[in-house]
């Protein structure tokens, strides 16, 4: 198991968490817009969620590199919230960034 975070700090929060559980991660400190950190085709699944997407500088970037890391047969799995479910945090470029990426994507699937 593998762990990204763009925060050390955070990473350290996760490798207190992991040991306490007797859990056997990797913690890797990277942006997830740029993971040549890590191998083609290494992983048999990608997990992304917990209200990432808006702090993400470029979510095409980001699946890009989820879809590489994961071998042919791996899983993306992506669980976010909507990103207005705290309004307060979400910043109108990234909400449309994310609404637009969104679209694309389904639009994409229609077809």
């Amino acid at each position: 198991m593998t762990s990204i975070d763009i925060s050390e700090q955070q990473l350290d929060v996760a490798r207190s968490g992991a040991a306490a559980f007797g859990l056997n991660v990797t913690f890797v400190r990277a942006d997830v817009v740029d993971l040549s950190c890590l191998g083609d085709a290494t992983f048999d699944l990608v997990y992304t969620g917990g209200h990432v997407a808006v702090w993400v500088s470029d979510l095409q970037r980001c699946y890009g590199e989820a879809a590489r890391i994961l071998r042919p047969d791996g899983l993306l799995i992506v669980s976010e919230y909507h990103p207005v479910r705290h309004p307060e945090d979400a910043d109108d470029v990234i909400l449309e960034q994310v609404i637009g990426q969104a679209e694309a994507t389904l639009a994409r699937d229609l077809v």
